[in-house]
């Protein structure tokens, strides 16, 4: 097999070129990002992905932005905790594109 530049593009790269390649504007990918964001919200209200998440506990570091001080604090995730489920289409539209 042939190796291409290509097939080792970053994610964003690949974004930008599939957006280019079908046209997609950045109005449709708000719309798609809300829809995502609100369906996901949503299973998570009713519990679908409780039977798909294990809880794992971890060290963490904490840096305090005042004094640069890091700390550890031993957390334990039981939820995605990605996505935001306040999410609007005004405040995707306001944010700054990566590129």
């Amino acid at each position: 097999m042939a190796v291409r530049d290509d097939a080792y593009m970053t994610m964003i790269d690949t974004a930008e070129v599939v957006a280019g390649r079908y046209g997609i504007s950045r109005e449709r990918q708000d719309a798609y990002a809300l829809q995502s964001q609100q369906r996901t919200a949503a299973a998570q209200t009713a519990g679908r992905f409780s039977d798909e998440i294990v809880a794992v506990t971890a060290t963490k570091s904490v840096v305090n932005r005042e004094t640069g001080e890091t700390t550890r604090e031993i957390v334990t995730l039981s939820g995605d905790e990605g996505n935001r489920p306040d999410t609007n289409i005004e405040g995707l539209s306001s944010l700054k594109p990566a590129r």
